[in-house]
């Protein structure tokens, strides 16, 4: 079983790059992109709608693996408190980038609202994310 398990958890450490470059790297082109001019900001969001595509396949990838790793395991081996808690974590995590998502459509519509929305979102995204790591290492440590 290692000869699977062994690919499978580093895909699930490439995910997890897939989705710290996304969720940090959006910040930082949305900040720069509010302070730039009008005839700039659709080539940020461009960007920003890459590093979210990106993202998003990094989350995908988590929850196939993740499961898939457990199932071939034949359990996690982690503390279960500190597991669960990670779980509430994905939880949010997904629930806030599905939500990202929807709003990221909303803002290539001009909905300014759904511009203004975005750094709150962005934050709600960094705090799982970060949640979902920090937890992960007191789960499986």
């Amino acid at each position: 079983m290692a000869a699977i398990y062994t690919p499978l958890l580093w895909l699930h450490f490439v995910a997890i790059g897939l989705g710290g470059a996304a969720t940090f790297g959006s910040a930082i082109v949305g900040a720069r992109a509010r302070g730039a001019p009008p005839e700039l900001r659709p080539h940020f969001l461009a960007i920003v709608s890459r590093l979210s595509a990106a993202g998003t396949m990094g989350l995908a990838l988590l929850l196939l693996t993740g499961p898939l790793m457990i199932w071939i395991a034949g359990g996690t081996g982690a503390d279960p408190l500190w597991f669960w808690a990670k779980m509430a974590f994905v939880a949010l995590l997904v629930a806030a980038v599905i939500f990202s998502r929807r709003n990221l459509a909303s803002m290539r519509e001009g909905d300014a609202d759904a511009t203004a929305r975005a750094p709150k979102i962005g934050m709600v995204i960094r705090f799982a994310y970060l949640g979902v790591l920090a937890l992960a290492v007191l789960a499986f440590h």
